[in-house]
C-alpha cells in the first residue's frame, strides 16, 4: 500500500507561482471494494502564508478544506458528496525562508469515492491573514474492481525504498533539465497472472517533424519521446511499482505518461495516463518567461529574425523558434548546455537586478552596456558635487574601450554619453 509522503524542501523554485498547488492519486479501496481511495496532496509555497514570529522560529498555520461534487455533463451538485477539512503548518527557523520560493508546506487527506466524474472543490484559508485561496479540479474516478487493474499515477520529487515514504510532484510540472523522473502506481490482481507492462511517455499537439500545431484538437498527432515493455508476475493482491522514466529528448510542452497493463497477446487490461507540461528550466531564475526572452532578443538578433520567432502560432511554436536562433549560436553544439544563451540571459537578470527603476534594468543604458559586454573590469564613480553631475565611466581593458554615464537628472538615470559604436569609446 501507498505509505505517508515526507515533509519536505521544494528544491525547484518556480518563477512564477500559484496560490498553492494540488494533486490526486485514486487507489483500490482497502475497506470497500466498490469504492477507490482518493488521496489528495496540497503543496502550499511559503511566500503565500503570514508567518508570526515565535519562541521557535517563524510559524504559520493554514486549513485545506475540500467538497467533492458529482459532475453531470455540465451540471454539478449543489451538495458535496464528501468533504475534507484539515489543518497544515509550517516553521522556518528564519525569516528570509519565509520569503523563499524554495520552501513549500505539504499536507495529505484521502477520500473514499464510488467510480464516477466529480469536482474536487479546494480552499485553503491562512490562519494569520485570514486570507482564502481556491481552486477547483476535475476528478475522474476509474472501476478498480476488475480482474487485474492499475491505480492512478504519482509523479515523485523523492522516494525512499525502505520506509515506502515518498514526496509527489505536487504541481504536474516537469522541468526539461531534468534527466529523469520516477513515478509511482499500483496494481491490482485477483489471481495473479503474467502481464505485460509498457510505460510510455509521449509529446502531444507536434508533427512529425516535432514542430508544435498551431491548435490543440483532439486527436492531433503525438510523438514517443519514450517507450519500454516488460513482462512481470503480478502477485495476487497488491502490488506497488515505483519506475524509472528517462526523459532524454523531451521539449517543452504538453505531455501524457501512459501505463498500459496487457495480455501476451496484446489486448489491453487496463490503461492509466498522467498528463503534465514540460516546463522551461535551466535558466528559468534568469528568464520570467518566454514572451520576455524573445523581447529581450532585441540586443543581438536581427529585425527579421524576431519576427520569424514572433510569428509562431502557440507559445510551444515560438519556444521552437526561439532555441533554433539559439542553437545556431551554440559555440559547443552537440551539448545539453548552450553558454553563449546562458551568459546573456545571466547578464539580463543581472542588469534587471541591479539597475531596475522605473523601467527594466535591461532597457536602461547601462543595462545596455552590461549585456553587450559584460561587467566592466574597472568602473570609476564622480558622486554629485555642486559644479559637476554625478557620473559613472566603465573600463573595459580587455577589448580597449570605456562608456560614460552622465545622471542628468540626479535621481539615478544615468545616460550613456557617446554610442557604444563611436571610435570616442576608444581606450587607444
Amino acid at each position: 500500500m501507498l505509505a505517508g509522503f515526507l515533509g519536505a524542501t521544494d528544491l525547484r523554485a518556480q518563477s512564477v507561482l500559484p496560490e498553492f498547488f494540488v494533486d490526486v492519486m485514486g487507489v483500490a479501496s482497502e475497506g470497500d471494494p466498490g469504492y477507490s481511495r482518493i488521496d489528495l496532496f496540497t503543496r502550499v509555497p511559503f511566500r503565500r502564508l503570514t508567518f508570526l514570529s515565535s519562541p521557535d522560529g517563524f510559524q504559520a498555520g493554514y486549513v485545506v478544506t475540500v467538497d467533492a461534487l458529482v459532475r453531470d455533463g455540465d451540471r454539478l451538485t449543489s451538495t458535496p458528496v464528501q468533504t475534507r477539512i484539515w489543518e497544515g503548518s509550517a516553521t522556518a527557523d528564519l525569516y528570509l525562508a519565509t520569503q523563499s520560493d524554495e520552501f513549500s508546506s505539504y499536507t495529505t487527506q484521502s477520500l473514499q469515492l464510488p467510480p464516477g466524474t466529480y469536482e474536487l472543490s479546494f480552499q485553503v484559508e491562512d490562519r494569520n491573514s485570514s486570507q482564502v485561496f481556491v481552486r477547483d479540479l476535475p476528478l475522474e474516478v476509474r472501476d478498480l474492481s476488475g480482474e487485474v487493474a492499475l491505480s492512478d499515477v504519482a509523479i515523485l520529487d523523492a522516494y525512499d525504498a525502505a520506509t515506502l515514504e515518498y514526496i509527489p510532484r505536487v504541481s504536474n510540472r516537469v522541468g526539461t533539465d531534468e534527466v529523469s523522473i520516477q513515478i509511482l502506481y499500483e496494481s491490482y490482481s485477483k489471481t495473479g497472472t503474467a502481464v505485460q507492462i509498457e510505460h510510455e511517455l509521449v509529446a502531444l499537439n507536434r508533427d512529425s517533424d516535432g514542430a508544435s500545431l498551431p491548435t490543440p484538437e483532439a486527436g492531433a498527432p503525438e510523438v514517443s519521446v519514450y517507450s519500454e515493455t516488460q513482462t512481470i508476475d503480478l502477485r495476487e493482491g497488491r502490488s506497488q511499482h515505483v519506475v524509472t522514466i528517462p526523459l532524454s529528448g523531451m521539449e517543452v510542452g504538453p505531455h501524457e505518461l501512459r501505463v498500459r497493463m496487457s495480455t501476451g497477446t496484446g489486448a489491453v487490461l487496463s490503461e492509466v495516463v498522467k498528463p503534465f507540461t514540460a516546463i522551461w528550466m535551466g535558466l528559468e531564475q534568469h528568464i520570467a518567461d518566454l514572451e520576455e526572452a524573445i523581447e529581450q532578443l532585441d540586443y543581438i538578433a536581427k529585425k527579421p529574425e524576431m519576427e520569424y520567432i514572433r510569428e509562431g502560432v502557440t507559445q510551444a511554436d515560438r519556444y521552437r523558434r526561439f532555441r533554433q536562433y539559439w542553437d545556431k549560436l551554440d559555440p559547443t553544439p552537440g551539448t545539453q548546455r548552450n553558454e553563449r544563451m546562458e551568459e546573456y540571459y545571466y547578464r539580463m537578470s543581472f542588469a534587471n537586478q541591479r539597475y531596475t527603476s522605473l523601467v527594466q534594468g535591461w532597457k536602461t543604458d547601462r543595462g545596455f552596456v552590461l549585456v553587450r559586454f559584460g561587467e566592466p573590469d574597472f568602473i570609476r564613480k564622480k558622486p554629485h558635487a555642486f559644479d559637476n553631475e554625478p557620473y559613472e565611466v566603465w573600463i573595459y581593458e580587455r577589448i580597449g574601450r570605456q562608456f560614460i554615464f552622465v545622471d542628468k537628472t540626479g535621481f539615478g538615470d544615468f545616460q550613456l554619453l557617446v554610442p557604444v559604436w563611436d571610435e570616442r569609446t576608444r581606450l587607444y
